[in-house]
């Protein structure tokens, strides 16, 4: 939720429109076929940003492979030896099917689901109302803070007349999964609330409308609206506990094999189309040419420059 909202003191008519949501995942990778995802982002730039970061710390030669924009879904990840697969779907069971057979398709065996998300969607909700107070608006669900305003002020201005001026009330722009409220007295007097739950933007709404009416005109509750986000199916916790198995399992057997004893090989490569030359730490130079393998992201064949760059 972008902001904590607490009840306001109005008078009038209050609506409730919604529309639709989506949100950002962005996949990047880097050396030793190691992958960071983010989602549930609110922009690109921020699920890239992240994405690069948490590849970053892992491993080096990170890049962004994937933009993806959700309204709701799973992503899966499945690793075998030298490859990976992913796939996105709203059935995390079709998802995982066909993360598996593309690693299968393009990996050297090994593959296994090392990662599983649920993206829920980013919606955004937004209040205006006249400037005499006589009618409210309320939009929820909507794609952009933009999107959000600009539908709460489109709805405002159709209830209330020429001379009655509609504004958005910014500090009322939020998004995340909340409920607002409306009350009001039969003479003067409304209030709007907002909370986690429907019973504290109740609260909240009818708290507001008692503080501008009086004993003798009772406050009730006239509507309610809910910014919604999309909740993960059952399925999901099931690839949520197998991802983190299979990473378990993963890291337990990399530190039971014994690492043999050798020299640190240092090199840096220059690569032109797969043709590399590698030079050592000692001047040496060797020319080789890279492998092409393909990238199941992109749907591509690239060429892979950084699993044997120093030839070991």
């Amino acid at each position: 939720m972008k902001r904590a909202l607490s009840s306001l003191i109005l008078a009038g008519a209050s609506l409730f429109a919604s529309s639709s949501t989506f949100a950002f995942m962005t996949l990047a990778v880097g050396d030793n076929n190691t992958s960071f995802v983010t989602y549930n982002a609110s922009t690109p730039d921020e699920a890239r940003s992240s994405s690069l970061k948490g590849c970053a710390e892992l491993t080096t030669n990170c890049h962004i492979t994937d933009d993806i924009v959700f309204t709701g879904t799973s992503m899966v990840i499945a690793k075998g030896i030298q490859g990976w697969g992913s796939a996105e779907d709203a059935n995390p069971d079709v998802a995982a099917a066909k993360a598996m057979k593309q690693c299968k398709q393009y990996a050297d065996g090994g593959c296994a689901i090392t990662y599983a998300a649920w993206d829920e969607g980013i919606k955004w909700a937004a209040f205006a109302w006249s400037r005499s107070g006589a009618h409210t608006f309320v939009s929820t669900d909507s794609n952009t803070p933009a999107e959000a305003e600009a539908t709460a002020l489109q709805g405002c201005k159709e209830a209330s007349s020429a001379d009655d001026s509609c504004e958005v009330l910014s500090d009322f722009t939020m998004s995340g999964h909340a409920f607002f409220a409306t009350a009001r007295g039969a003479k003067k007097g409304l209030g709007v609330g907002t909370g986690p739950n429907s019973q504290t933007a109740r609260a909240q709404a009818l708290d507001g409308c008692r503080k501008h009416t009086s004993a003798d005109d009772p406050c009730s509750v006239t509507g309610m609206a809910e910014n919604t986000t999309k909740a993960a199916p059952p399925s999901m916790k099931r690839y949520l506990a197998i991802a983190e198995k299979n990473r378990n399992a993963k890291a337990k057997a990399a530190q039971a094999t014994p690492v043999a004893s050798s020299n640190v090989v240092h090199c840096t490569n220059q690569c032109v189309n797969g043709e590399c030359v590698r030079t050592f730490d000692n001047g040496r130079k060797e020319r080789w040419q890279a492998p092409r393998v393909f990238d199941p992201v992109n749907q591509n064949w690239t060429f892979d420059i950084s699993t044997h760059a120093c030839g070991v």
